[in-house]
C-alpha cells in the first residue's frame, strides 16, 4: 500500500495544484453564463430604474439619462383593488411624465406605488419569478404577451392565506 494520499485537487499527479485551476474554472463558468445571456436574453439587463426619476415638486418621473426611456408605474388605493392602475410611458433624454395629481386624486388615497423603467426597444411588464412564483416587474421584448400594465396586487382567494 502507498503511503501517498491524494486530495483533490490540491495534489494530481503527486504535484500540488492548488487553488487557481478551481478559481480560474469558476471565473469562466460565471463569464460564460454573463455573455450567453447578453447574448440570448438581453431584456434581463434593460432595466434602468435609476433613469426615471421623481420630482417631488411636480409630481412627475423624469428620464435623466442620454437614451430612450420606456416606464411603467403603479399605484395602489388605500380604498380598495378596484382602483389600482398603472401607466405607461416612452420618455426621450430629459422628458417627464405628465403631472400625477389627476392619479392620485383618483385613488382615494395611496397605499403603495411602483415602478420600471427599461431602455428602449425593451417594455416594462410582469414575469413569474421561478424560484419564489410572484409576478415581479421586468423587462420585456417587444410581442411578449406580459407586457403592458399590470396590477399585481389581488384580492386573496381565502382569508388568511398569503398573496
Amino acid at each position: 500500500m502507498s503511503s501517498t494520499r491524494h486530495r483533490f485537487p490540491f495534489v494530481s499527479s503527486g504535484k500540488r495544484v492548488g487553488y487557481v485551476f478551481p478559481l480560474a474554472a469558476l471565473a469562466l463558468v460565471s463569464a460564460a453564463g454573463f455573455a450567453t445571456t447578453c447574448f440570448f436574453q438581453p431584456e434581463k439587463y434593460a432595466k434602468v430604474n435609476h433613469c426615471a426619476t421623481y420630482n417631488e415638486t411636480e409630481l412627475t418621473y423624469s428620464n435623466t439619462c442620454d437614451f430612450e426611456v420606456n416606464i411603467q408605474y403603479c399605484m395602489f388605493s388605500e380604498a380598495g383593488v378596484e382602483r389600482d392602475f398603472c401607466r405607461d410611458f416612452t420618455l426621450a433624454p430629459g422628458a417627464s411624465t405628465p403631472s400625477l395629481r389627476s392619479d392620485l386624486n383618483q385613488l382615494g388615497g395611496l397605499l403603495n406605488n411602483q415602478k420600471i423603467a427599461c431602455k428602449a426597444p425593451y417594455r416594462p411588464g410582469q414575469r413569474r419569478n421561478a424560484n419564489t412564483k410572484r409576478w415581479e416587474p421586468a423587462c420585456m421584448k417587444e410581442g411578449d404577451p406580459e407586457i403592458g400594465p399590470h396590477v399585481t396586487r389581488k384580492p386573496r382567494a381565502f382569508p388568511g392565506q398569503p398573496f
